[in-house]
């Protein structure tokens, strides 16, 4: 019988055998690898099928699988070693050839020494474990030269004169040491490896222009398009980028290996990769490089001619090439050289004293040069091509979701990364910082950092972006300059369901309602960072709307709430910088906030019971309302005797009650509640010279109606606890009196009331 299986590969088999089909099922190809032990480096039969056989780089991807990598680090780490090193050879090699970059390929060597690395770093264990890493970062000794070796020999055979015997030596005078012999070492081979990988980011004809090269110098060292340090754009083609595109992603997964470190030991545990490149890098070359990645990720060319490239939804009809993801991959580099500060690349105490709470840490030109060129950036040109850079991708993204055609303009694929880019400017240059706030865009950059929030604050893979932008909304906030910027309105394309009337302040107030009130507690931990956003802005608030008004006072009103706030220690913080706002707003604009006094007077009995707020009446206002929704749920659901609910179970019935009691309300659900009240919120278990104050239409009996003893007091703050904390009386007064209640300014509310009453 004829078999054809193992001949179709080519058209039945006239032309031989497929070698790259070989090389994939026999012994003498990928199996080798992992099967043989102590493959010498000279075998060149076997290693150049490594960089002979491929033709592009999707070969490699196709004829070497993860697991073979995995399996060559486990059984046979040796051989993974070796083939890196015969790797980073015929690369050197490569560089040197009069041919390169016409005739000789890269891009395969370049995806092979991509596959090696981090395919092994998915193992249980670390590279170091296999001796793999301590070979390719290992220096060895130069060895020296004939004219260095007849030096030290001569050195070996000294006959001293005659005369030189006679005279004694005093006994005072030290006996001459030998100076330490300085050994020069060979680079290693990831220093080389790191070398060649800036060397092809420069070549000329392989990813910048061949019409820049001088004289048979391939290497220039020139920034890629015009910017930061640059005029004028030196050109560029797809296929230039897109080898740019495949070296970048060689850097990017040599800088990477922290993503495999432990948070724990990331600022203990040093990446040779990361510190070769901060700390032994050239200075000319740091800045080449710094410049041309920041100069492409914010102002990326334009690389299609055609008409075909402004029309909508042209990228789901044109294929996605290498050259488009470089602004991605140059940004995300980026962030990896600015982001490190492990071991000796960490920022020094400016000055160079001792290190306390309060010392001002900077970068230095030793410790990461990449830190040191970002904060010593000082002109006004620069900042603003960093900041219209930023808004403009901002802007890019916000059209791609919420346009007009929503999806037919591509996205930014590198918004996470851009956000990290932002917040590493804010916070080692300091004059950009200040460049931002003084410019009237400031409010443009918060209202898309609002937006972005609000757009991903329901997905649990992006909380930790959520929780990094308003750490940023934070730290801006704290400045005056953007408070002052407060009354302009906003000026960026907002989506219809998140427009707000008003100005950016009444923005900014109803975003962070939102973002707090509709997120079933998932971003609990957000909410100190953005209610002490609003009390940082709050000498500036002016002129607020109805909506905002209403906003402020919901989030007073749940906070307040005993179930709310006796859940967690941290609670009554929030409770605090919330009557910080209001209190703000009536010392520096109480005329020009007329919504906002009349939403307070409204919500005076919220306001006075948190005067008198006690352990044991929150604890029965609790049990209280737990009663009355009780009753309001009794006679629902009634069940025959003798008979069970089909739709409810036993499992999911204790599925239920495990959930109630680990249920922590969110501000929403209790904003709600309480507005489903009859009455309004009375005052807590107040004293009499309280009752005395009150207005005769509010009731007590319902507060009175519950009498616990001091055991079932004790047993329902527990209750009301979560996550080990106990409530207790004393803790409750610690807090309480350090709030500054607006009530205590009634004579400025009356007057105001007054006032407006009169006109």
């Amino acid at each position: 019988m004829f078999n054809l299986g193992k001949r179709l590969s080519t058209p039945f088999g006239i032309l031989g055998e497929d070698v790259k089909l070989s090389f994939r099922t026999k012994k003498s190809g990928i199996a080798r690898l992992f099967e043989s032990r102590n493959i010498p480096d000279s075998d060149d039969s076997y290693w150049s099928q490594y960089y002979l056989l491929f033709d592009s780089a999707s070969d490699v991807s196709n004829l070497i699988v993860p697991n073979d990598i995995r399996r060559a680090l486990s059984e046979a780490p040796e051989n993974l070693s070796t083939l890196l090193i015969v790797l980073i050879k015929r690369l050197q090699f490569l560089m040197k050839d009069h041919t390169f970059p016409t005739e000789a390929p890269v891009i395969p060597h370049s995806r092979l020494s991509i596959q090696a690395p981090p395919r092994g770093t998915l193992t249980k264990r670390p590279l170091i474990a296999y001796g793999v890493e301590e070979l390719f970062w290992k220096r060895t000794p130069k060895e020296p030269s004939p004219e260095q070796a007849e030096v030290d020999q001569s050195k070996q055979f000294v006959i001293d004169d005659e005369e030189d015997e006679d005279i004694p030596k005093s006994p005072k005078s030290p006996t001459p040491q030998a100076a330490p012999q300085q050994t020069d070492s060979e680079p290693s081979w990831g220093e080389r490896l790191m070398g060649l990988v800036l060397d092809l980011l420069f070549c000329c004809g392989f990813t910048i222009p061949k019409k820049v090269q001088v004289d048979n110098h391939k290497i220039n060292y020139m920034i890629w398009v015009k910017g930061i340090g640059s005029a004028s754009d030196m050109g560029t083609s797809r296929d230039l980028e897109s080898n740019k595109a495949e070296v970048l992603r060689l850097l990017l997964v040599l800088l990477s290996k922290q993503i495999y470190i432990p948070p724990t030991v990331t600022m203990s545990m040093v990446t040779p990769a990361l510190s070769v490149t901060t700390q032994r890098t050239p200075r000319r070359r740091v800045l080449t490089l710094l410049c041309s990645l920041l100069n492409i990720s914010l102002h990326p060319p334009n690389l299609s001619q055609l008409p075909l490239s402004s029309m909508p939804y042209n990228h789901l009809v044109t294929r996605t090439m290498d050259a488009d993801a470089v602004p991605d991959l140059a940004i995300s580099a980026l962030c990896v050289l600015l982001d490190y500060q492990s071991g000796d690349a960490r920022d020094r105490v400016a000055g160079g004293g001792e290190a306390t709470e309060d010392s001002e840490w900077t970068p230095t030109s030793k410790s990461n040069a990449f830190r040191y060129s970002v904060a010593k950036l000082h002109r006004a040109s620069d900042f603003e091509f960093i900041f219209n850079g930023i808004l403009s991708v901002l802007e890019q993204n916000m059209l791609a979701s919420h346009g007009l055609l929503p999806g037919s303009r591509k996205g930014v694929s590198y918004l996470v990364e851009l956000y990290v880019f932002l917040w590493k400017m804010l916070d080692l240059n300091k004059k950009f910082r200040a460049f931002v706030m003084d410019s009237d865009k400031c409010v443009d950059l918060v209202a898309y950092l609002l937006c972005t929030c609000l757009e991903i604050k329901d997905k649990p893979q992006n909380q930790g972006l959520c929780r990094a932008l308003s750490y940023i909304i934070q730290s801006m906030s704290s400045d005056f300059a953007l408070g002052s910027k407060l009354h302009l309105p906003v000026k960026i394309a907002v989506p219809a369901k998140w427009v707000t009337p008003g100005t950016t302040g009444d923005f900014m107030i109803t975003s962070i309602y939102s973002i707090v009130a509709t997120t079933s507690g998932q971003l609990t931990s957000l909410y100190p960072a953005l209610i002490i956003t609003l009390s940082n802005v709050s000498p500036h608030l002016t002129q607020l709307t109805i909506t905002a008004s209403a906003r402020l006072v919901s989030l007073l009103t749940a906070f307040s709430s005993p179930l709310f706030l006796l859940a967690d220690e941290s609670h009554p913080r929030l409770v605090y910088f919330v009557l910080e706002v209001f209190n703000n707003v009536i010392t520096h604009h109480l005329q020009d906030n007329p919504n906002l006094i009349y939403a307070l007077l409204r919500a005076r009995n919220v306001i006075e019971g948190l005067g008198v707020f006690t352990l044991r009446g929150a604890v029965r206002e609790v049990r209280r309302r737990e009663e009355a929704a009780k009753g309001s749920n009794k006679g629902k659901g009634k069940l025959v005797p003798g008979t069970e609910n089909p739709d409810l179970s036993k499992e999911k019935r204790d599925l239920i009650e495990r959930e109630r009691g680990n249920f922590m309300p969110t501000p929403e659900e209790l904003e709600s509640g309480l507005a489903g009240d009859d009455d309004p919120i009375a005052p807590i278990a107040m004293s009499e010279k309280a009752r005395g104050k009150l207005r005769e239409d509010v009731s007590l009996s319902r507060t009175e109606s519950i009498d616990l003893s001091a055991e079932e007091e004790l047993a329902a703050a527990i209750s009301l606890g979560k996550n080990g904390f106990i409530p207790t009386q004393e803790w409750v007064s610690s807090w309480q009196r350090g709030w500054v209640l607006p009530s205590s300014r009634g004579k400025m509310l009356n007057k105001h009331v007054l006032y407006a009453g009169y006109h």
